[in-house]
């Protein structure tokens, strides 16, 4: 086996400790602002106003997935509230592998339910 050279070791130690984790530096520098954004959305929107709404529309679905043989279920919430009159429809769609779970979700939330968005 060939020795290496002092000028050979120090490139592989610039490379190594420079240069191989600019890639990984630079992920966890996008991620971290884009995970600060998101909270200070949320924080943000807990201030925005409530409104009342009634649930139009309650229905549970599911799929089977072939590629991961897992069924998923989803609980669809469809309701409607008023701003200053003007009329906006929301939805809420709620994905799980357990077919309880959304389920649940339908039956706390039949049409003509009240809740607050």
């Amino acid at each position: 086996m060939e020795e290496l050279t002092p000028r050979q070791i120090t490139t592989i130690k610039f490379i190594f400790s420079r240069i191989f984790p600019l890639p990984f530096i630079i992920v966890g520098v996008l991620l971290l602002y884009f995970g600060v954004k998101e909270v200070l959305i949320a924080i943000e929107s807990a201030g925005w106003p409530h409104t009342d709404a009634t649930v139009i529309s309650s229905s549970h679905s599911w799929s089977s997935s072939t590629g991961k043989g897992q069924t998923q279920y989803r609980a669809n919430i469809l309701y409607e509230f008023l701003v200053r009159n003007q009329r906006y429809i929301g939805n809420h769609y709620h994905s799980s592998t357990s077919a309880g779970e959304s389920m649940q979700l339908v039956k706390r939330h039949p049409k003509g339910t009240k809740i607050t968005v």
